[in-house]
């Protein structure tokens, strides 16, 4: 496997919307209610990446996504935006669930944090589905820690809130 890690623009919005989808209908499933898995739409993955890409190409020059490409084949992505001008956010993380456990949402982090230190933000946050032992491990493991827990995130579960010092 040689995994590259580039920059991802507009002309990957259809395919990181796909992987997305994908990750929240299948990988997420063990975590959401299947009310919440069965609300997802591919469409609305679309749009909001359209968003993002214009977004960024417009108004906002910290926004990035990058996405993680084996053989030609995007196998994962991640976003990161600014929280405010001290705190990055690591908004959307997913690699392809039959590319788990080969090192590349290590490769995807580790190149988003890096950037987050380029680009001067004082601490970077993300929130992750508590029962989500696999991802939780891996922040860990890179010096992430739980800041807070919430009962309800975005997917209707139980999430932690981590935090990472970048300075």
């Amino acid at each position: 496997m040689t995994v590259k890690i580039l920059v991802a623009s507009q002309s990957d919005a259809h395919t990181l919307a796909e992987l997305q989808y994908l990750s929240h209908t299948t990988a997420f499933a063990k975590f959401a209610s299947p009310e919440w898995v069965s609300s997802r739409s591919l469409l609305a993955y679309e749009k909001q990446w359209d968003e993002f890409f214009s977004d960024t190409q417009s108004t906002d020059n910290v926004s990035r996504a990058w996405k993680a490409e084996d053989k030609g084949a995007v196998v994962g992505m991640v976003k990161i935006s600014p929280a405010n001008a001290a705190e990055a956010h690591l908004a959307s993380m997913h690699v392809h669930p039959e590319h788990h456990r080969r090192g590349i949402g290590s490769l995807l982090m580790d190149g988003a944090v890096k950037y987050m230190k380029e680009a001067g933000f004082e601490i970077a946050s993300l929130g992750v589905i508590q029962g989500n032992t696999e991802a939780r491990s891996m922040y860990e493991q890179r010096g992430w820690t739980v800041h807070e827990l919430q009962d309800t995130g975005i997917e209707g579960v139980p999430i932690a809130i981590y935090r990472l010092p970048l300075k």
